[in-house]
Parts: C-alpha cells; structure tokens; sequence
C-alpha cells in the first residue's frame, strides 16, 4: 500500500530529534505501565520445567553469561524466547528483524556486532545461533 507523505523532514537524525523533542508536550504513561505489570502479575512468563525447551535454555544462557551477551536470533519461535526469558541488562543486547520475516538475518546481526562486542561474548552470539535455528535451513 502506498501513502503519500504530506511532510518531510531531511537531515541527520540526532540533529532533527535534539530539535524537535523540546516541542512535544511531555506525557505520562503511569497508567499504560501500570496495567502491563498488572498483565505480568496476573499472566506470568512460565513453561514445562522438564526437557529441554527454548525458555529454559533462554535462562540458562542469561545465568551463564549474567546478562552480558549480544542475542542475535533468526525467524520463529526462539525469536520470542528470546525476548520473553533473556533478561537482558543492556540497551541494543537484542538483535533481531522484529516481525520483517527476514530468514538468515541473524547471520548479518552477528556479523554487525563484530565492532560492538569482545570476541568472548561474540562465541557465544555464534553458539546461540546454532543452537536456535532450527527453523531455519542454515
């Protein structure tokens, strides 16, 4: 579906948002955040404690690095463990297409975060991916 733009905005990102936050009024989302935990609360995260499953192995990866990981999944099922049962410590710990449907995109995460991490953790971003794409035909 295409959509015409009716604005525009060029320029460099840092530059256009430092200008452009100071004019939007500021709002509180208490309420939003409060009905969230009320969710978690009500519905928490929980799984079959016996085998082997994508959560456990998702919170045994997070006691084995204590956080301190680059996550890169592929599509499916371990892109949501991921998300739900890594309790991640760090902003931009998390690299995944999101609902785009990009098979192998891992492979490019990984690659990417080359320049961001320490060769350790990055193994251990190469372990994950083998472990997890199982859907997909690596």
């Amino acid at each position: 579906k295409n959509i015409m733009a009716n604005a525009s905005v060029i320029g460099d990102i840092k530059e256009v948002l430092k200008r452009l936050n100071p004019r939007l009024e500021q709002q509180d989302h208490g309420d939003w955040i409060a009905y969230i935990d009320g969710l978690k609360e009500r519905f928490p995260l929980k799984y079959a404690e016996e085998g082997l499953t994508g959560p456990f192995m998702m919170e045994e990866i997070y006691k084995a690095t204590k956080g301190d990981a680059i996550i890169c999944t592929e599509v499916g099922q371990h892109q949501m463990w991921a998300a739900q049962y890594y309790k991640y410590r760090n902003p931009r710990t998390f690299l995944s297409s999101g609902g785009l449907g990009t098979i192998c995109s891992s492979l490019g995460f990984r690659r990417f975060s080359t320049s961001l991490i320490s060769p350790i953790t990055l193994a251990f971003a190469m372990m994950f991916l083998l472990i997890s794409a199982g859907s997909t035909s690596i």
